[in-house]
């Protein structure tokens, strides 16, 4: 990628130059290790959009953000093994093509809001019934509230699967205190890197440097969550009222991914479970209709695999079983299902420059996550054999069966 780093000492600049989109994108996000109380982050994120030190309510942020051509605010969060990534964004209209030199305003207001909490005890209780309403809108979906089951089953030590969101019970406990406790933790334990992209200014850095008070502690953080490789598998259906297709998530260890290693699983994923040309799709679903969907995904960083399908209740030992055959037939692959991924691979690469989202997310990730650099990356899957893939598959090994079905 066409990046560019500057150490400024207290955190790292990133820069990716295109006049290619009418908008900018800034991005300050703040690296740290994940811990038991992660929910306390999406406790502070949901303080920050209800209120701060300028903007007191949701109305006063709009105007401004009305004010400045509707620019965009959001706070992200996610987590990458046990890394935490805390991410405070914003996309404005490029100044060059409204002629209003705003530039410093747009850069300065996510900052704003960021550094400037309120810990008003006022607050604590419209915080605490919007992260019950996120949690319930997430676990409402069967196949959601299996995944995060059959996650609890798989993970040997709870640190390497905490969450941001949690139970209502967790919730309830939440004291405004230990959110402030949290955010000054996180803005003195914490790495910080800045990424801006689209045709800026060279001018804007003195921006942000002006605006962004926290420093980087410049800390080595662990990416990546390594389970044991298992010799017993570990099983489990539950039962559930209301569930109306049996949810199957079968979880497997993977090795910690080298740049080939990685790529040549993405090709494996797309052979048996990527769409509808899939191996898992076009034996479950179209040949024995035992589904709608069937998929599989992987995580490099919490280093498992997933094969996910919904059948009726009745089904559930035969689609097991199917899946199990499927899985071993990788033994064999052929030229056409590897022309097809390997398209499919390369199309996506491309569209990495459709937007600046693409553009950001992957500079993040080679920043940030130790991925490789994208034109080895392409160069890698046009070479990638067959036995390349046969081998990766051969060190997929099954940790975990869950099953979610209705009540008898």
């Amino acid at each position: 990628m066409n990046s560019k780093t500057i150490d400024k000492r207290n955190y790292k600049l990133h820069l990716y130059k295109t006049d290619k989109f009418k908008s900018v994108e800034l991005h300050v996000v703040l690296t740290n290790e994940a811990k038991e109380d992660n929910f306390l982050i999406s406790a502070l994120r949901e303080l920050l959009y209800l209120t701060s030190g300028k903007y007191k309510t949701k109305r006063d942020r709009f105007i401004k953000e009305e004010d400045l051509y509707n620019e965009s605010f959001d706070i992200m969060t996610d987590r990458y093994g046990r890394m935490n990534s805390i991410d405070i964004s914003c996309m404005f209209i490029n100044p060059k093509l409204v002629n209003d030199d705003y530039a410093e305003e747009a850069i300065k207001y996510p900052l704003d809001i960021f550094n400037n909490p309120i810990f008003d005890e006022d607050r604590l209780n419209e915080v605490k019934d919007k992260m019950k309403f996120n949690f319930k809108r997430m676990v409402e979906r069967p196949a959601a509230y299996a995944y995060r089951q059959a996650l609890d089953l798989y993970f040997d030590d709870p640190l390497d699967n905490v969450r941001f969101n949690v139970e209502d019970k967790i919730v309830d406990t939440i004291t405004m205190k230990q959110i402030e406790d949290k955010y000054n933790e996180i803005i003195n334990n914490s790495n910080v890197d800045v990424f801006l992209l689209g045709d800026y200014d060279d001018k804007w850095i003195d921006f942000i440097d002006n605006n962004l008070k926290f420093k980087s502690v410049n800390k080595e953080l662990n990416n990546y969550v390594c389970n044991p490789l298992t010799n017993e598998l570990k099983t489990k259906v539950e039962t559930k009222p209301g569930i109306n297709q049996a949810q199957i998530y079968n979880i497997y260890n993977i090795p910690k991914l080298s740049g080939g290693d990685r790529v040549y699983l993405a090709l494996q994923r797309l052979i048996i479970g990527g769409g509808q040309t899939g191996r898992l799709f076009q034996i479950v679903r179209e040949q024995h209709h035992l589904c709608y969907d069937i998929h599989s995904s992987f995580n490099a960083y919490s280093c498992n695999y997933y094969i996910y399908t919904g059948v009726d209740k009745e089904n559930v030992d035969k689609a097991k079983e199917l899946i199990t055959e499927i899985v071993n037939s990788m033994i064999s692959i052929t030229d056409e299902e590897l022309d097809i991924a390997k398209n499919k691979l390369l199309n996506s690469y491309e569209s990495i420059y459709d937007s600046l989202e693409g553009i950001y997310n992957r500079v993040y990730g080679e920043i940030l996550l130790g991925r490789i650099p994208l034109d080895e990356e392409i160069n890698i899957t046009k070479q990638a054999t067959k036995e390349d893939i046969i081998k990766t598959n051969e060190k997929i090994i099954l940790n975990t069966e869950y099953v979610l079905k209705g009540e008898e």
